[in-house]
């Protein structure tokens, strides 16, 4: 019986050191910080069936957080905090929990970004060495720490890529799970949905001269990445309704909910819940920088930076 490939097995212990490191002290600060005030605050309310505060991103990653917090049975205080408050302290437990499910992403991602290499053909020390660089990456590893959805969007943008070269070369189901995982990274963050594009477009001109396996692969990202898309919202609706509770958990229609929903989250992107936000600027000036995006740093107790 054969025993793990020695790469695969470098890329595993790699995994392992990056978990333990990263989710060392994993619940300082005890503040939600970045888009934490976003995010966490949108899990937090979830327990109350009243996702209000997050129309600005898709649910799916909050849904999932939400549904790991109420089964780690950890108590949730009060969420009636003014929104983007960052200066509030919780518990080190909840702060844990609402953090913990972004790690566990950054470490798909890291194995799917050398999955990924290995499958376009990469030798393995290159496809490792691609690995242990974002795993060195500064900014990889803060947000890997911090409840950032960019991080479960980069895992499953990996992951449908691997799918799609693995289609090209094989099983054409494997455009199906391609088309299924880009769904899902849509109902992750929306910019995703020009990497689906991308991607389907370079796989369409792959396939030009296949026309049984282009009509099969059409078929999976027209029809299935928005039925996926759709079906991403179903955590949110299983979490309500509740008294108060946002009109998308109403369930006597909540299909048709689903897809009014999405003019909030492009609206919310170009004006509208973000106008009074410092950073804010017309979505058409996004790519001159105008407003670049910044992290910022606070002093604490005893003269340390963070």
């Amino acid at each position: 019986m054969r025993g793990p490939q020695p790469w695969n097995l470098a890329c595993a212990m790699l995994l392992l050191a990056y978990a333990l490191l990263a989710g060392w002290r994993l619940a300082e600060p005890p503040q939600q910080i970045f888009d934490e005030i976003h995010h966490a605050y949108a899990a937090l309310e979830m327990q109350d069936r009243d996702p209000t505060h997050a129309r600005t991103h898709p649910l799916f990653p909050v849904a999932v957080t939400a549904l790991v917090i109420k089964a780690s049975g950890t108590a949730i205080p009060p969420t009636s905090r003014p929104e983007f408050d960052g200066t509030a302290t919780w518990p080190p437990a909840t702060v844990w929990w609402w953090r913990v499910p972004t790690l566990a992403m950054a470490v798909v991602a890291l194995a799917a970004l050398f999955g990924a290499g290995r499958t376009l053909g990469l030798a393995a020390p290159f496809a490792l060495l691609a690995t242990a660089m974002l795993a060195l990456d500064g900014c990889f590893f803060v947000m890997s720490r911090t409840y950032m959805t960019n991080v479960w969007e980069l895992a499953w943008q990996m992951l449908a890529v691997a799918a799609v070269v693995r289609g090209i070369g094989g099983d054409r189901r494997w455009f199906l799970a391609a088309a299924t995982i880009a769904g899902v990274a849509i109902g992750t963050r929306l910019t995703s949905a020009p990497f689906t594009l991308l991607l389907a477009l370079w796989l369409a001109w792959r396939l030009r001269g296949d026309r049984p396996r282009f009509a099969y692969a059409c078929a999976a990202f027209v029809l299935g990445t928005p039925l996926v898309y759709l079906a991403s919202w179903a955590p949110v609706v299983a979490i309500g309704p509740a008294p108060g509770a946002w009109d998308l958990l109403d369930p006597h229609a909540w299909w048709t909910r689903v897809i009014l929903a999405q003019a909030n989250l492009v609206t919310g992107h170009m004006g509208g819940d973000l106008s009074a936000f410092p950073g804010n600027s017309a979505w058409w000036t996004w790519p001159l920088m105008n407003e670049p995006i910044w992290f910022w740093q606070l002093r604490e107790q005893g003269g340390r930076f963070r």
